[in-house]
């Protein structure tokens, strides 16, 4: 009876132990494909952030480029405006306007 018993007992503890040995490979195999997935989205995602980075200074100007380009044309504009009003001034006493 004994050697029934130890036979059966050895039978459950193969069952138990494939089911087991099943179990570990499907959950590796299970984790691989998931690793897999994040490394893509991973290589995905820095690819698009080089393509960001590569296209930022074409679409964007820094905030200190914009201010001295904008105080440079203030510049401009106070300069084209100072000669106006010495050319109108000249103009003025040659036509005998203001003397």
């Amino acid at each position: 009876m004994s050697s029934i018993a130890v036979q059966i007992l050895l039978m459950v503890l193969s069952a138990t132990l494939a089911a087991l040995g099943y179990l570990i490979q499907d959950t590796r195999n299970t984790l691989k494909e998931r690793q897999a997935k994040q490394e893509e989205a991973t290589e995905l995602l820095a690819k698009e952030l080089a393509d960001f980075k590569a296209a930022l200074p074409r679409q964007y100007v820094l905030r200190e480029d914009f201010i001295r380009t904008t105080a440079t044309l203030e510049a401009k504009i106070d300069r084209v405006a100072t000669d106006t009003t010495e050319i109108k001034e000249a103009i003025a006493k040659l036509v005998g306007g203001v003397k």
